[in-house]
């Protein structure tokens, strides 16, 4: 990724709360797909889904910029093993979709962490791989 639109996709990405506030994002939760999106209510027509891992993506524009979050197997894998976030499922599960900023700050804060760290684990991943696709033995 060329260093303008990587530096503006960690941008974005430290400031994914305020971008969502900023733009208007929703959590929708697809209850026969297993589908968790956290997004714009419209994506851009130039927006391409990347995804990080087999069941977690993001909506990214070419600048870089985030246009939403897309989670598979939500339920049943994501918010399975993070205990902590089960409120959010739980309200998500009962609404057709829900405001940014109708989710409580500590929510929210849980939320957002955990996003970002996934994002940071898969990012330190793919370092390492780029590093040892370099070295020779």
């Amino acid at each position: 990724m060329e260093q303008p639109k990587k530096q503006a996709l960690n941008r974005n990405l430290a400031y994914i709360e305020e971008t969502a506030k900023s733009n208007g994002w929703l959590f929708k939760y697809d209850e026969k797909l297993d589908e968790l999106y956290w997004s714009k209510p419209t994506i851009s027509s130039d927006t391409k889904l990347i995804k990080l891992t087999d069941d977690f993506a993001f909506y990214i524009k070419p600048s870089g910029e985030i246009e939403g979050i897309f989670i598979e197997y939500a339920k049943f894998n994501f918010f399975a093993h993070e205990k902590s976030l089960k409120e959010l499922l739980s309200i998500v599960e009962s609404t057709d979709h829900l405001k940014t900023e109708e989710l409580s700050v500590d929510l929210m804060k849980k939320f957002t962490d955990r996003v970002k760290a996934e994002a940071i684990e898969v990012a330190s991943f793919n370092n390492v791989l780029e590093i040892f696709k370099t070295r020779t033995v």
